[in-house]
């Protein structure tokens, strides 16, 4: 397995060994998918306020502007740390103080806002999401409309399209719903370009770049970093997670899937969508701790998958379920081993603002 960066599998509850007579599962085996669990993304922003924890040692509160990665157990260990989310209302940041923008993006406004408050910024956006904001930028300064697929209110889409917005208003019309492709302006002798949020299905991706063809053959499509153009701009921790979703199915003929992730999270629950679409059943949860013995009932083969956000000790606790009840887990190949095991370096802003801060606890005294 992938190595994780934050280990939650001591605040998980304890899994209980199965009753004595207790009818044994159906299930013959228990098959992981080669690519699961934290992206490069949600592991720099992680990585990140873990040692912006260990500078302050509890001296000061740290603010996020949003739930950092989409997942509950996660944020939750930040929060009992001493991290505020403070869901993007600044009035309860005070000047000065040590802020991190979340993993999905942020707009313009937020690195003004923070610029006027004078807050040490501790930037964790993926920088995935910061290429797609760059390219909505540079088609809306071009003079060009984007397309943006992607779910509405999301804080990946709404970042993407304010870094357009602020280049020219007006510039971005959101597509999510196949309705909404019949709502795009007719703009003439102007560039339009597709931009996608990155963590959305690969089918419905498709789904929606061929309807948005056939509607409006004269828009373009250019996909970057050898991706199917079918498939936009979708990030490859995205597209992996989702071909060994593929994989369980075609391949392993699994017959049911637990995908680890939280509901909030959109790469995890497109993940349940995807074996759906499959035609397997396919449930989304937390911890081993959700699984109902009931779901087996007839289940030859069960394929386990997580989200990007899911830490590998929350995976872990999935197969240890299966384990206490006799059922042997395999290990699927992963898909392009050489993107999944990437890892980012911080942007500038950060590497400046560790600086700053343990400058100013080096000159309190305090041990770093």
């Amino acid at each position: 397995m992938r190595t994780e960066i934050l280990n939650l599998y001591p605040r998980l509850p304890v899994l209980e060994r199965p009753e004595t007579g207790e009818k044994p599962l159906s299930v013959e085996k228990a098959v992981v998918a080669g690519n699961i669990a934290g992206c490069a993304g949600v592991n720099m922003a992680n990585k990140l306020v873990l040692e912006m924890l260990s500078v302050t040692q509890g001296r000061e509160p740290i603010y996020v502007n949003h739930p950092l990665t989409h997942n509950d157990i996660s944020m939750q260990y930040f929060i009992d740390q001493g991290v505020i989310v403070f869901h993007n209302d600044f009035s309860q940041v005070p000047d000065g103080a040590s802020t991190v923008f979340s993993a999905h993006g942020v707009t313009p406004d937020h690195y003004r806002i923070a610029e006027e408050k004078g807050l040490l910024v501790f930037d964790a956006t993926c920088p995935l999401v910061k290429t797609q904001q760059d390219k909505a930028q540079r088609i809306a300064n071009s003079g060009g409309t984007v397309l943006l697929i992607g779910a509405k209110n999301h804080p990946e889409t709404e970042s993407i399209r304010g870094f357009a917005e602020e280049a020219r208003p007006g510039s971005v019309h959101v597509i999510f719903e196949e309705s909404d492709v019949h709502t795009i302006p007719d703009v003439k002798g102007e560039h339009i370009e597709i931009v996608t949020q990155t963590t959305l299905g690969i089918y419905d991706t498709r789904d929606r770049i061929h309807t948005i063809r056939e509607a409006r053959p004269d828009i373009e499509v250019v996909a970057r970093r050898g991706n199917d153009e079918e498939e936009g701009d979708l990030c490859y921790a995205t597209t992996n997670r989702q071909e060994s979703v593929e994989k369980l199915v075609l391949e392993e003929g699994v017959d049911s899937i637990l995908v680890v992730g939280s509901q909030k999270s959109h790469n995890s629950k497109m993940l349940a969508h995807l074996g759906e679409q499959l035609g397997v059943p396919a449930r989304l949860i937390n911890t081993g701790g959700d699984i109902q013995r009931e779901w087996f009932d007839g289940v030859r083969r069960v394929g386990i998958s997580g989200g990007a956000s899911a830490e590998i000790s929350l995976i872990r606790h999935v197969t240890d379920w299966f384990t206490l009840r006799g059922v042997p887990i395999e290990y699927q190949d992963p898909v392009r081993v050489e993107k999944d095991g990437a890892t980012f370096a911080y942007p500038e802003i950060t590497k400046r603002s560790f600086d700053l801060l343990r400058n100013k606890y080096s000159s309190e005294g305090l041990t770093i």
